[in-house]
């Protein structure tokens, strides 16, 4: 779960964990929960998604809570793969970019 949450943050911000700009945090995952604690959006969030008018916030800040909890430090505090199945189930749900689109089709 570990791995997965890390890519949604390395997609969610744009950044690899090999990146320099993370200032005295010591990974991508420690930065994101402190741009994330924050509520620094506009620091966490890749341009390229921002700048996309049809996006929801509300849809990013649940995405990249997903992501935080895929990451805890502590295994048993992560979530199970169908939790993590059914919130970004319900993500696609409300976006409006996949309208039409079964969340089983993409798997």
């Amino acid at each position: 779960m570990y791995g997965f949450g890390l890519i949604l943050i390395e997609l969610l911000t744009g950044k690899g964990p090999a990146d320099a700009e993370f200032g005295g945090h010591e990974s991508i995952v420690e930065w994101a929960r402190y741009c994330y604690s924050d509520c620094h959006l506009d620091m966490w969030i890749d341009p390229m998604i921002s700048g996309n008018a049809s996006i929801n916030q509300n849809e990013l800040i649940e995405t990249m809570n997903l992501a935080l909890q895929c990451t805890a430090t502590e295994p048993t505090a992560r979530p199970c793969a169908n939790e993590v199945s059914k919130t970004l189930e319900s993500a696609l749900r409300k976006s409006s970019c996949v309208v039409g689109l079964k969340f089983s089709s993409l798997f």
